[in-house]
């Protein structure tokens, strides 16, 4: 695993109070103003599809029955839930390939699903605490190229009968490897005459884990090796696409496809042995957002309508207990940076934190699960919560 170590902490903190309140039941105050949570995330089942087609580019053609083999950060032993939201695009293993709207997951929620599948965690079986400033994870990012312009695909001279592979930019950085998760902007035409059949420029980078099976060889095989900020082509053969099935109206049996690959970030591939060891002190009370950051990063700024990469570690603020961890998964957690997209806390404390740190947020309860709490993940009614980031990318 490539780590590196960032510079001294500043453990600054930043308080913010939230709008004008009222007071309830529990004695506790609460804003006004703070949003619910819009949980949305991705249908990991095989067998059901709760896409929908994405309305950009609409004229363009686009093929729609597809049912992806699976979609995301979600550990793949629970079933779909029933707020499952749109799934994203990209050439995905199976008899089809669709052009879906980008995914856009609230991070605590994934969250709960991977403690409840790991059994979730408990500080007190650390050895010792520690402030977790010594190491976070590696990412190189390239440049965002959210707003490019969709590039054309060159047409190779003949039909391909093994993967070809041109890189038109070299990148920067570490080069992507298995188990490591790329995001990319992509466009797909057939090799034999141009026809686009899918694309993500102007929209949200498409998130591939390499090895994981979840799109077609010639991706699994083609991505190794890109680096952030790299532009590659690949030619992909039938055999290592969609075979003498074809996909959808557009990709018949026996097509060779073509696509140009931007590389917008790489991630290294986590695992529980990567979680930082952290303990925190019990807090009652909270009664504003606070922030401590214990690594400050060097990288770009998140801001209000960017997606980020992050993992996370989440406690009881009462106990000091760990609730929940993204560590255990193998994928990291990916949401976009808008109201409604995640717990308004959580929103808050992500906005101007630096790629590459690690920040502590001290949340009160309204910020967080509200007077409901969170039974699933052992988070008790009206109990304030600490959560722990490391930023990994921002674009």
């Amino acid at each position: 695993m490539s780590r590196c170590a960032r510079t001294a902490p500043s453990h600054g903190r930043r308080r913010t109070r939230r709008a004008s309140c009222d007071t309830r039941s529990t004695g506790r105050a609460r804003s006004r103003s703070t949003p619910r949570c819009r949980a949305r995330s991705c249908s990991s089942s095989a067998s059901t599809s709760a896409c929908t087609p994405s309305s950009a580019n609409s004229a363009r053609p686009a093929i729609t029955d597809a049912s992806p083999r699976n979609c995301g950060h979600s550990p793949t032993v629970h079933p779909a839930p029933s707020w499952a939201g749109p799934k994203p695009s990209g050439p995905r293993r199976g008899t089809s390939l669709g052009r879906m709207s980008s995914r856009r997951i609230s991070a605590l929620v994934v969250a709960s699903l991977v403690v409840l599948a790991s059994c979730g965690g408990d500080s007190s079986s650390d050895d010792a605490a520690n402030d977790g400033t010594d190491s976070v994870v590696d990412v190189t990012m390239g440049d965002p190229m959210m707003d490019a312009d969709e590039p054309s695909v060159s047409l190779p001279a003949s039909l391909p009968t093994e993967l070809v592979i041109t890189d038109v930019t070299e990148g920067e950085g570490a080069a992507a490897a298995e188990g490591d998760t790329v995001f990319v902007y992509y466009v797909g035409v057939l090799t034999k005459d141009g026809t686009r059949f899918d694309g993500n420029f102007g929209q949200s980078p498409f998130a591939v884990t390499l090895g994981s099976g979840s799109v077609i060889a010639g991706w699994e095989k083609g991505l190794v090796g890109i680096k952030a900020g790299g532009r590659r082509q690949l030619d992909i053969p039938a055999d290592l696409a969609y075979g003498d099935t074809g996909a959808g109206d557009i990709i018949k049996a026996g097509d060779a496809i073509s696509f140009v690959v931007d590389a917008v970030a790489v991630v290294p591939a986590t695992s529980a042995d990567d979680e930082p060891s952290i303990t925190v002190d019990a807090t009652d009370n909270i009664d504003e957002l606070a922030v401590t950051d214990l690594n400050e990063g060097d990288g770009t700024a998140a801001e209000m309508g960017m997606t980020v990469v992050l993992q996370l570690l989440a406690f009881r603020a009462d106990t000091g207990e760990q609730i929940v961890s993204t560590w255990k998964d193998p994928q990291p957690v990916t949401f976009d940076l808008e109201e409604g997209g995640t717990l308004p806390g959580l929103l808050e404390a992500l906005v101007g934190m630096r790629v590459g740190g690690r920040r502590q947020a001290h949340i009160p309860f309204e910020q967080a699960w509200g007077a409901e709490g969170q039974q699933q993940i052992g988070l008790p009614e009206s109990t304030d919560v600490i959560v722990v980031i490391d930023l990994l990318a921002a674009f």
